[in-house]
């Protein structure tokens, strides 16, 4: 081996790479830290889309039984909304005939999402549940 590539750089030589390290991290990080927010935010959508599902189910099952309220039904739904932080102008739409009990939610995600709706834009998530009532 040749004694000039086995010489270490003193502190006080300038490296010609010296600012590489800071461009390349300003240019890959706002991609990373894109794709992060993104996933998050499609996380929190996804598990919303679940318990409005679980929560229209539930509602259901709770106004099937004999001699249940509406407002029990809802209150047990919106029990569960806000366990993931779905709080904010969601509607619940109860038909009750002799035979079934339909329930659908609506959560809008700009209002319940978690603060990156522009992943999101303005949709809705609507999710329902149609059972048949107990005689």
């Amino acid at each position: 081996m040749n004694r000039r590539q086995l010489q270490f750089k003193s502190p006080n030589q300038v490296s010609e790479r010296s600012g590489t390290l800071t461009v390349e991290f300003a240019l890959v990080s706002q991609i990373i830290f894109l794709l992060f927010f993104g996933c998050l935010e499609l996380t929190s959508l996804n598990l919303m889309r679940h318990t409005a599902g679980n929560a229209a189910y539930e509602a259901a099952r709770t106004a099937i039984v004999p001699g249940a309220t509406e407002a029990q039904a809802k209150q047990k739904a919106l029990d569960l909304l806000q366990a993931v932080g779905a709080t904010k102008n969601i509607t619940i739409e109860f038909t009750v005939t002799p035979d079934k009990v339909s329930v659908y939610i609506n959560i809008p995600v700009k209002d319940n999402s978690w603060g990156l709706a522009r992943f999101s834009g303005s949709s809705t998530i609507r999710k329902g549940c149609v059972l048949s009532r107990e005689l």
